[in-house]
């Protein structure tokens, strides 16, 4: 009986708890930039609208957007990067989510073709990767390029050269593929069957 209202509880705390901590988070975030960028009108103007202070940051970050085309508000946010990645644990920081939400956003699918697996680091240890193409040269003509990203951060990883008869690819698109990195393998994707090809 105790087993089962045990099992029965961890069952609902794994499909409440994502839930609860976004909505949590997002209220902290709702609150905390309410409480930034409010105040100030408040006290000018002796008001209080709550979610005022989400709309602002919204307009801010668009407006951003929008002057980001231009050609000196790119070359002075070139100029704020170079300096941000500069110091010490904040370029670490930075850099790590540039990287990430670049990668996450890109549109240009060629960059990473499918998700294969590997065997890698050594025989009978199988690791994901994504197939790049072709190695730069001095390889026979089957041999394809794979990068291993290191997790949680799949920024950074090894670039390795396999046969392509050794290549097992998987049926997983590249975005549930980073989600399942980048969440250290607790997100799972729907579909993870494989099949080797050649």
């Amino acid at each position: 009986m105790f087993k089962r209202i045990r099992k029965a509880f961890l069952t609902g705390l794994l499909l409440v708890l994502p839930s609860a901590v976004t909505i949590y988070f997002l209220w902290v975030g709702l609150k905390w930039v309410d409480g930034l960028l409010i105040k100030p009108l408040n006290a000018l103007f002796g008001i209080q609208i709550p979610g005022l202070g989400l709309i602002l940051l919204f307009i801010f970050i668009t407006l951003v957007g929008v002057l980001g085309t231009n050609f000196l508000v790119k070359k002075l946010w070139a100029y704020y990067e170079r300096l941000a990645r500069r110091i010490p644990l904040v370029g670490s920081i930075y850099g790590t989510v540039k990287q990430l939400t670049e990668t996450l956003s890109s549109k240009d699918k060629l960059v990473f073709r499918s998700v294969v697996m590997v065997e890698y680091p050594r025989t009978g240890v199988y690791a994901t990767g994504f197939l790049l193409g072709e190695p730069l040269g001095g390889l026979p003509d089957n041999y394809r390029e794979v990068f291993v990203p290191t997790v949680p951060n799949p920024t950074s990883g090894f670039l390795v050269n396999f046969p392509e008869k050794d290549l097992i690819y998987l049926d997983l698109s590249v975005e549930d593929a980073l989600k399942y990195f980048v969440s250290i393998g607790v997100v799972k994707p729907d579909k993870n069957r494989g099949k080797k090809e050649g």
